[in-house]
């Protein structure tokens, strides 16, 4: 499992959306998210066009989110989530990963 798989990559009028997932050092998976523009104003009020945020999961928990998938083992994550959540899919990468209770850590930051 090495790698990054792009996921969504928009710009439209409310402005850029980016969602990607990558392996950190063939290991833990980081799934990153970065929105700018009017979309992001829209979502958290007027002065923050900017949220950034990331999704860190570690090697020994990739396999229940493989299972999650309906992988096996020795499945490649990047690949299942590609298959599963790229463009309009890609906002359900996150709520399997919440609604099925996987075990992450989460980082975000709003902004201007």
């Amino acid at each position: 499992m090495t790698g990054s798989v792009v996921l969504r990559d928009s710009e439209d009028a409310n402005g850029t959306r980016h969602l990607s997932a990558r392996m950190r050092g063939g290991r833990d998976l980081i799934i990153e998210g970065h929105d700018l523009g009017k979309g992001v104003s829209g979502v958290f009020g007027e002065g923050i066009s900017e949220y950034e945020w990331n999704y860190f999961i570690k090697k020994e928990d990739i396999p229940l989110l493989i299972k999650t998938f309906g992988g096996e083992e020795g499945d490649d994550i990047l690949e299942l989530i590609a298959e599963r959540c790229t463009g309009e899919g890609a906002q359900s990468l996150e709520e399997v990963i919440r609604d099925n209770n996987i075990p992450h850590e989460f980082w975000n930051r709003m902004g201007d």
